[in-house]
């Protein structure tokens, strides 16, 4: 790679869906990657993402734009290849504006998957931990936070979602070494 590039992510959403009994969809997670921004000599694991992320429940729909690392996605990967064959992991990841938040982990009596996210952040609403927090007068907060599950063989098609973004990416000429790789959670 040489230079400042903006690679256009064009593949379908990374989708988390739960139906009910009746095999009648509910609602679910998505979020499509849009863009990425590589800038020359940063490592490739910041390089920035651009994703709109959407949750749905029925009929109440939140949606946000965020940004986040590269890295991060490599890391979804593999943390979703791990728990799509039964094997314990957990993975946390926020937006660099810390508009939203996403933690997934193995949980052991149900041999299913939970995913937990957060818009904003969990990190971005530190005020609604605490036992005496400073007033906000004036103010409204508003936290929409969700939790859904899936069996590990659900994790299958979002996986690949995520190795269809990663692909587009290697072949737009940014080289992605694993050593490299850490998170942001």
């Amino acid at each position: 790679m040489t230079g400042d590039m903006r690679i256009t992510i064009d593949t379908p959403p990374i989708e988390f869906f739960v139906h009910n009994h009746k095999g009648e969809l509910v609602g679910g997670l998505s979020m499509t990657p849009t863009l990425v921004d590589v800038s020359e000599g940063v490592p490739w694991p910041v390089h920035l993402t651009d994703m709109d992320v959407v949750f749905r429940c029925y009929h109440f729909k939140t949606s946000v734009q965020a940004r986040m690392h590269l890295g991060d996605l490599y890391i979804l990967e593999a943390v979703l290849t791990d728990l799509a064959c039964s094997r314990d992991r957990s993975f946390r990841f926020r937006t660099l504006e810390g508009n939203f938040g996403l933690r997934i982990w193995w949980c052991n009596m149900g041999s299913d998957i939970a995913l937990k996210g957060s818009i904003p952040s969990e990190e971005q609403y530190d005020r609604a931990c605490d036992v005496d927090p400073k007033s906000a007068r004036d103010t409204i907060l508003l936290r929409n936070v969700f939790e859904l599950w899936q069996e590990p063989a659900l994790l299958i098609e979002p996986c690949k979602r995520v190795s269809e973004v990663l692909s587009q990416i290697r072949r737009a000429g940014v080289e992605m070494v694993p050593e490299d790789v850490t998170g942001s959670g």
